[in-house]
């Protein structure tokens, strides 16, 4: 008899874990609108005080700073790229496609498949 009462007694608990197990599957597994919702309210609340920490004082002073330093690097390193030698080949090639499009042809004109009449 204890043994049957056991069994029943560990079926019944088998049963509802499995029950409960389900249960917070199909709970999980729905859309949580009210999550997704104040997830987008915390995004957009940061990009605002972002945006508001970034437009005030010494941050945006800091910011302009940055970038322009940035930029003067960029420019640096690309104007150091370009050699004296290579920019003269350019204009070179220039001139060439220029005056090879300025000069007549150096051929004569062939003349007509059919003579005249």
């Amino acid at each position: 008899m204890e043994n049957g009462l056991s069994r029943q007694l560990a079926g019944g608990m088998v049963e509802s874990l499995m029950e409960l197990s389900r249960n917070t599957g199909n709970q999980l597994a729905r859309r949580d609108d009210v999550q997704i919702e104040l997830l987008q309210e915390l995004v957009d609340r940061f990009w605002e005080e972002l945006a508001a920490a970034l437009e005030q004082g010494p941050v945006l002073q800091r910011s302009q700073e940055l970038i322009c330093s940035l930029i003067e690097q960029l420019k640096g390193t690309y104007l150091s790229q370009i050699s004296r030698s290579g920019i003269e080949a350019l204009i070179q090639e220039l001139d060439e496609l220029t005056t090879a499009t300025l000069e007549p042809p150096l051929t004569p004109p062939a003349a007509p498949a059919t003579p005249p009449a």
